[in-house]
Parts: C-alpha cells; sequence; structure tokens
C-alpha cells in the first residue's frame, strides 16, 4: 500500500495541473449530485423493512384515518357564536389551495337526506326492526306527530328537511354508525360543522392532498394553514392538530440541528486549526471533512433515491476521524527529510485505521432499518474519502510542510521514563473509572423506546392536540386495524370478522371499522329480505296510520311525501358507490 502511495504521488508531483484538474471536476460532481439529493426528513426511514409484510405494513401507515386529516378548531370569545364560526370556516375553507387541502364532507349541513334515508334498509338488523316496528305503531305515531308539530312550532321550520323526510326518527340508525366509522364527531346540522353545545368551538376537518411522509408538502401545509388563521376575525382563535404538522415540525427540527450542528462543527476545526497547527497548511487540512462529506453525500445520491436527515446528521460524526489522516499526513510531512517518506510512514496505518472503522460501520450494512444502512454507507464512503484526500491531494499543497520540525527521534531511556513515570500507574485507575462510567450510562439507557418517541415534542403542538382531543372526545391512543382482500367484498367481510373479535375482550377493547357503514353482501341479502318482509306485513298499515297522524296533528297533505318516496321503494344493496351517493364519500375514499 505505501509503495503505491508514494507512485501515485509521485506520479501526479510531474502532472500538478491534472491533479488539479481532476480534483475540482470530483467536487463539482460530487456537489451537484449533494445538491441534487432529496434529503428524507420523516421517519420512515427508520421503520424495518426486512420483509414484504413490514414494507406493507409501513405503507399501511399512510392510511390511517388520523394520518389523513387536519383539524382545525376555532373557538371563539363570546358564547352562541355559531354564525361567526361558519363564517369563518368557509372563508377558510375557500382560502384554501385546492392542491394541499380539501374539506371533508363540505356541502354546507348533512348530505342529501332522501338518498342518506335510502341506505337504512340495507343497514336494518333485528334490533333495528324491533325500533321501527315500536315506531310505525299507530299511538307512537300519533304521539310522535304531535310532539314535532310542537317543536316546529318553535323552530321556525329550520329542520323543515328532517321532519318530512324522517318522521319516525330513523336516521339515528345512520349518524350512530358515523362518529364510530371515522372516529370524528358528526356536523351540527344547522351550520354544516361539529359544534361543542355552548356554541364556542367549531371543528374543520380537512384532507391533506399529500402524504404524511411527505416533508415538503407538510411544511407547504403548515404555512397555508398558518397564512390563512392568521386572516381570522377579531375573537376567534385557531389550533391545528394532526400528523402533517407534526411532520413539517420534525422536518424543521432536522433542518435547524443540521445547519447547526454542522456549522458548528466546521467552525470549532478551523478554530482549533489556527491555533493548534498553526500553520497556512491548516486550510487545506479544513477542505478535508468538507471533501469527505461530499463524495458520501454523492455515494448515498447515486444509491438511495432520498437519503435520511437522520443518517446525514449522525454520519458527520466520522468527520473527525477522516480529519485525523489529515491531521497525520501534515505533521508527518513537517518532520520527514521528503514528501515520499512523510507518505511511505503513515499510508499503512492510515489505511488499517480505514478498514477498520469502515469494517466497524459496515456490520450495520446488515440492519433491516433504512437509515442505519445509509449510516453505514455514508460513513464508509467519508472515510474512504477523506483518507485518499490525505494521501493524494493534501501532499501537493502549498504551505502542507511548512514549519518544518526536527525529524530526530523521540527521547528514550531514563529521561523519558522520568517525565511518564506517572503514565503507568494511571493506566488501570482510569480504565476502571471509563468503564465504570460507561456501565452507569449503559443501565440508565431509558428502555421500551420506539419510533413513536424520536419525534419532536413541540410543547405548542402537543397543547394544541390535547385540547382538541380532549373538547371533542377523542381517543389520542385510537389502534386501528386494516383488512384487505381481492375485492371490496371481500376486504369488508375481514374486517367485520376481525372487529367481532376484537370486541370480544369488551368495550375496552372496542373496534370498530367500515364494515358499519358496509355490511358484507350476506348480511345486506338478509336486512333487505326482512325489510320487504316487513313492508308486505305492514307497510299499508303505516301508510294510514302516518295519513291519519299527520291529519290529526294539522300537517298539510302531502307533508311526508319525501318520507313515502324512499321508505317504499325498492331497497338498494350498499357499495361504496352507494356511500358516495348518499354524500359519504368522505368515509370512503
Amino acid at each position: 500500500m505505501s509503495r503505491l502511495v508514494v507512485r501515485l504521488y509521485v506520479f501526479f508531483a510531474r502532472r500538478r495541473l491534472f491533479l488539479a484538474l481532476l480534483t475540482l471536476a470530483f467536487l463539482a460532481a460530487s456537489l451537484g449530485l449533494a445538491l441534487d439529493m432529496k434529503p428524507d426528513k420523516s421517519l420512515t426511514a427508520l421503520i424495518p423493512d426486512s420483509s414484504a409484510h413490514l414494507r406493507e405494513s409501513a405503507a399501511l401507515l399512510d392510511m390511517a384515518p388520523f394520518a389523513r386529516v387536519m383539524l382545525v378548531q376555532l373557538t371563539a370569545e363570546r358564547p352562541a357564536a355559531e354564525p361567526w364560526l361558519a363564517e369563518a370556516a368557509d372563508r377558510l375553507a375557500d382560502g384554501l389551495e385546492p392542491g394541499l387541502l380539501t374539506p371533508v364532507g363540505r356541502g354546507r349541513g348533512w348530505p342529501e337526506l332522501p338518498d342518506l334515508m335510502a341506505i337504512i334498509p340495507a343497514l336494518c338488523d333485528r334490533a333495528c326492526l324491533s325500533r321501527l316496528t315500536e315506531a310505525a305503531k299507530p299511538e307512537r305515531l300519533e304521539a310522535a306527530l304531535a310532539g314535532l308539530k310542537n317543536d316546529l312550532a318553535g323552530l321556525g321550520g329550520l329542520t323543515s328537511l328532517f321532519w318530512r323526510v324522517d318522521p319516525l326518527g330513523l336516521r339515528g340508525e345512520i349518524f350512530s354508525r358515523l362518529p364510530q366509522s371515522q372516529g370524528f364527531p358528526a356536523p351540527d346540522p344547522a351550520i354544516g360543522y361539529p359544534l361543542t353545545p355552548d356554541g364556542r368551538r367549531l371543528l374543520l376537518i380537512l384532507k391533506p392532498r399529500v402524504s404524511m411522509n411527505d416533508a415538503e408538502g407538510a411544511k407547504k401545509i403548515m404555512a397555508e394553514l398558518e397564512r390563512l388563521t392568521a386572516e381570522l376575525p377579531a375573537g376567534i382563535s385557531a389550533q391545528v392538530a394532526g400528523a402533517h404538522r407534526h411532520t413539517a415540525a420534525n422536518a424543521l427540527a432536522i433542518e435547524r440541528d443540521l445547519t447547526l450542528t454542522m456549522t458548528l462543527a466546521m467552525v470549532l476545526i478551523l478554530a482549533i486549526y489556527l491555533f493548534l497547527v498553526r500553520s497556512p497548511g491548516a486550510l487545506w487540512l479544513f477542505l478535508t471533512p468538507a471533501a469527505a462529506v461530499l463524495a458520501a453525500a454523492a455515494g448515498l445520491r447515486l444509491i438511495f433515491p432520498a437519503a435520511s436527515g437522520l443518517a446525514l446528521g449522525f454520519g458527520a460524526a466520522v468527520l473527525g476521524i477522516a480529519e485525523d489522516y489529515a491531521v497525520h499526513v501534515h505533521f508527518a510531512l513537517r518532520r520527514a527529510p521528503d514528501k515520499s517518506a512523510a507518505l511511505a510512514l503513515t499510508a499503512r496505518p492510515l489505511m488499517m485505521s480505514v478498514v477498520l472503522c469502515a469494517a466497524g460501520f459496515g456490520v450495520l450494512m446488515f440492519s433491516s432499518i433504512p437509515a442505519i444502512r445509509q449510516l453505514a454507507l455514508f460513513s464508509a464512503l467519508a472515510l474512504a474519502a477523506g483518507y485518499v484526500w490525505a494521501m493524494l491531494v493534501l501532499p501537493h499543497c502549498p504551505g502542507m510542510d511548512r514549519p518544518r520540525e526536527s525529524g530526530a527521534p523521540p527521547k528514550t531511556g531514563r529521561a523519558a521514563a522520568e517525565k511518564s513515570r506517572f503514565g503507568p500507574r494511571l493506566v488501570l485507575p482510569l480504565s476502571l473509572f471509563l468503564a465504570a462510567a460507561a456501565g452507569l450510562m449503559a443501565a440508565n439507557l431509558p428502555g421500551g423506546l420506539s419510533v413513536r418517541d424520536l419525534g419532536l415534542s413541540d410543547a405548542a403542538l402537543l397543547a394544541d392536540q390535547r385540547s382538541i382531543e380532549a373538547v371533542w372526545r377523542m381517543d389520542g391512543g385510537r389502534r386501528v386495524f386494516l383488512a384487505g382482500g381481492a375485492t371490496e367484498e371481500e376486504a369488508l367481510a375481514l374486517a367485520a370478522e376481525t372487529e367481532a373479535a376484537l370486541n370480544l375482550g369488551g368495550e375496552a377493547r372496542s373496534a370498530v371499522s367500515l364494515a358499519a357503514l358496509l355490511p358484507p353482501l350476506d348480511e345486506q341479502r338478509r336486512n333487505i329480505a326482512a325489510w320487504n318482509a316487513f313492508l308486505a306485513e305492514r307497510g299499508p298499515l303505516v301508510r294510514e296510520s302516518l295519513a291519519e297522524a299527520a291529519r290529526r296533528a294539522g300537517f298539510a297533505e302531502g307533508a311526508f311525501e319525501p318520507f313515502g318516496r324512499w321508505f317504499f321503494a325498492p331497497p338498494p344493496y350498499l357499495s361504496s358507490a352507494g356511500l358516495k351517493k348518499a354524500g359519504l364519500d368522505f368515509l370512503t375514499d
């Protein structure tokens, strides 16, 4: 190895212009690749991918309901501020960039109620039919319509759509499933947004059009929301929660940390060189970590489509090792009689250091975590680049062998022994102290760490999230299961089976899925058959009883015609397309 290094030195010593051009071309190419690299600032690079199942599971994380929405809670200072909150929510929703965010269930109120009620027969199980039978009794119908008449007199007809389409109060068969299916509160029928009972808080649910793992997209979303919430009227404040806010906060923190640590490290290295090396060659030594970083980043760019920001941050620790090679070569050049002798003395031991350190990091290449593999490659490339730079470039830089120092061997014999007489006595105590300190640190390492613990614990972010979860009774520790199949029917059937199995543990382990609104076809057939049997047996009586009760309560003739159109129509089977037609596409998409 030392002979090869010396031969290369001699070769480039006669062609310094060629070496300079080659070095500049290498640095330019490395810089271009490094700038083209897309840093991955999310935590996906920390999720193991050693199996297809793990890769699929990681991809499914992006489909979790709470990972696919942003929540904006508007709070009014004065009570009963529903109109002002609704108007502010409308303005905010209208100002959103469609490519980033869209409002969920945007319709200024409930979906079209007749279409929504038409899905009840496919959902109406035995318990539902029992409630329907009770509600359709003549005496119950008469009492219900009389009470409805009194309510309408006080409300001024505000809920006219409801009473004309659903005089029996059957909409609860659907609405009671909505919070379970989506995990979010249902909108208030008057203003079209979820509203707290005191009328002071409104919840705007937004659907991001970018993945929660898209750091740049998440930052744009947060910038958009900050712009719009800053324009809210006086007396109305906003709180934002969602996975994309975590992603944006983590990305900004990683960018800030990388900038700070890299800048501080380079400044400190330069200061050390200027005050300790005291040589014009310190400038060239300072370029060693820069060249190592560029080479390692270029290598990552060629191999990986995106490099983990965490891998780059931790990988910067090896720059000190790469820099040591340049320091050794510098002092060897100052002491050796000529540069060839200096390189012959340092080439082999430094190469052994490169091999040992790179091998230590190379073991990490067997990790199932992508970020750790990237860290291993980045470190090995940085070490190799630092060695090549120190051996082949630095010896040709002006001033690298200045100031000249004596090449005399170090003192030996009694004088040296007297000078270092305390050394051997300190080795054992110092070793025991370091071993005890290492053991104490290892014993106090936190256990049970997960990827979630690596996220940024921003106080304001967590406070907003907990506030929204508390107001709207959302479970922040919600666990999600996903069921898949070759067809929608297979996936829904598996979801229903899984839901039933999980619910065997009681309410503490309650599980819900879209199967609550999309039962398997066999179940829909049974429900529709029972519904048709009910209509065949009791349908004419229900029609007559409703007409008679409406006449006695003082309703106009035909007041409940919208109810009859869906109630007595042939029941449709349900699919995701049917839910979309009913205005529930925000659940299925």
